[in-house]
This record gives C-alpha cells, sequence and structure tokens, in this order.
C-alpha cells in the first residue's frame, strides 16, 4: 500500500515590533535598574534586550517575513517618550512606563496593527499599555525612592526577531537601531502585559 506523503512545516521566525533605544536610552535604563532592590531570582533585562514592545506577532512562516517588513515600513511622526512610573505587575514583570502616552506613539500603533490585521496576523486585544521590560520573576522588588524621568526621543520603529534567547533587528525603520550583542535573555514573552491598565 502507497505510504502517504508528508511534508516538513514551513519554518518560521518569532517576531515582534517594538521602540528600540538609541545607546544614551539604553545606558540611562541600565543606570536605573542598577538602582532597584532586586530580590535574589529575579531575571534583570540586559542592555542589548530592552526595548518598548509595539506589537508582539509571534510565529511567522520565513515565506511571510519580506512582505511583513515591506508592509511595517508606515510613516511616524516623531515624539518624545517620558518613562517615569515604575511597577511591579502581576506575574512579577517589573516595569518602567510613561505617565502619559504621546498621542504619536498611539497613532503608530495603530498603524502598525491596522498592518498586521491586513496581513491576517494576530494583535492582542488588551488596551495599549507601553512600557519598558525591567525585569521578570521580580516579586518583592523595590524601586528606587528617587523620582525617575528617562527621556526618550522616538523616531520610527523596529521589527525585531527573537531566536534562542537573543533579540536581533531585522529592519530598522528609521530608529537607527543596531543588533544587540548576543548575550543570553529569557525569549521574548508576549504576557509581558499588565492584566489591564486603566486610563491607558
Amino acid at each position: 500500500m502507497p505510504q502517504p506523503v508528508t511534508t516538513s512545516p514551513e519554518p518560521s521566525v518569532r517576531l515582534f515590533i517594538a521602540q528600540w533605544p538609541s545607546s544614551e536610552v539604553r545606558q540611562a535604563l541600565l543606570e536605573h535598574s542598577g538602582d532597584w532592590v532586586w530580590p535574589t531570582n529575579a531575571r534583570i533585562m540586559q542592555g542589548p534586550h530592552l526595548h518598548l514592545t509595539l506589537h508582539f506577532i509571534g510565529a511567522v512562516p520565513s515565506g511571510q517575513v519580506a512582505a511583513l517588513a515591506d508592509a511595517l515600513n508606515v510613516p511616524a511622526e516623531p515624539f518624545e517618550l517620558r518613562l517615569e512610573l515604575t511597577e511591579v505587575w502581576r506575574g512579577g514583570i517589573a516595569v518602567l512606563r510613561p505617565v502619559l502616552i504621546p498621542p504619536p506613539l498611539v497613532d503608530l500603533h495603530r498603524a502598525l496593527g491596522d498592518v498586521l490585521r491586513r496581513m491576517n496576523l494576530p494583535i492582542d486585544a488588551r488596551p495599549f499599555s507601553p512600557h519598558v521590560t525591567l525585569a521578570r520573576r521580580a516579586q518583592g522588588a523595590q524601586p528606587p525612592s528617587t523620582p525617575i524621568a528617562i527621556r526618550w526621543p522616538c523616531r520610527g520603529h523596529a521589527l525585531v526577531v527573537s531566536e534562542q534567547g537573543s533579540y536581533r533587528v531585522l529592519n530598522d525603520y528609521g530608529t537607527s537601531a543596531l543588533a544587540p550583542a548576543p548575550e543570553a535573555n529569557p525569549p521574548f514573552d508576549e504576557t509581558d502585559f499588565p492584566p489591564r491598565a486603566p486610563g491607558l
């Protein structure tokens, strides 16, 4: 009896869209992270992996990546993001986030979401809550007592691939982002969002 023909699944890559910080902003984030008191089991984000997620996409077939990268080249108005609020979310996610979300950031998030919908890619239904993840497993972490206000000039965005515990900028849309060094870090986790973010 003839045996059924089997085909291997198409390879895929794990993608997300992010604001990718400049070296100056990255250094400020690292200095702020160093001022926290972390529990011994906290998984602190290393410098090359600090970013602000715009959309988590997940696994995308390799054959669709080029078309997606082209479609994500949407215009973006420059803006300044002020990171001022420290929180530890449910699940032990320590974050730094803005008090006010600049309207151009909201517009960019919406425009990129429209692209993903047109390409039948998943969209997170939860309210957009922009943040930088500083650490995971951070229950009980103590943020600095002094006020923080990191100014982040934002221009464009980046399409990033998560592979084997590292992040790599695949396409840079005006951010002048550089691919991060290969230090190992926990893979990007789409659960790095609050259950709900009132007022955001």
